[in-house]
């Protein structure tokens, strides 16, 4: 599991950079917990982006990410993220409004059926803030609410750690 995750990253990564080497990145860890799993989650996700995916001439923000429930017991759950956020102005941080999709898979060892999994598709609805817009280290929070096979509210905080030029 922990190499699939693993994979995951180094694909986004892999996917994001090459395309923002000239650019604007950063590089997101965050902590956070899964108001109705009642889990904690870890993740990581890479920010940027392209010119020309502007609205009213403010660039989109490109936000693909994934997350890790690293408690619980025998099974393993992992998110992909892909969403994009429009940043807001204001003094001192950077609100934004944004979403996307998510793909979700968890498996688990059931002593009757052996290794059980299952994969979901959903949308992303999301908010939040990054604080110390100056900053190349600047800390963020933000509200996700899952919508697809059911519904999950998500609070995360993290480090957004800016990258690029």
């Amino acid at each position: 599991m922990k190499t699939r995750v693993i994979a995951a990253l180094a694909l986004a990564l892999a996917i994001a950079l090459p395309v923002q080497s000239h650019a604007q990145w950063s590089l997101n860890t965050h902590g956070g917990y899964d108001l109705d799993a009642e889990e904690f989650l870890i993740g990581a996700s890479v920010e940027f982006s392209i010119p020309g995916a502007a609205i009213s001439g403010v660039p989109l923000t490109f936000v693909p990410g994934f997350d890790y429930y690293p408690g619980l017991n025998g099974a393993s759950f992992f998110v992909m993220d892909f969403d994009a956020h429009y940043p807001l102005k204001a003094k001192g941080m950077t609100p934004y409004i944004g979403g996307g999709m998510y793909v979700s898979h968890v498996s688990v060892d059931l002593p009757t059926l052996g290794r059980v999994s299952d994969t979901n598709f959903g949308l992303n609805l999301k908010g939040g803030a990054t604080f110390g817009t100056s900053s190349k280290v600047r800390p963020f929070g933000e509200a996700r609410l899952r919508v697809g096979n059911g519904s999950t509210l998500i609070l995360k905080g993290g480090l957004s750690i800016q990258l690029g030029s």
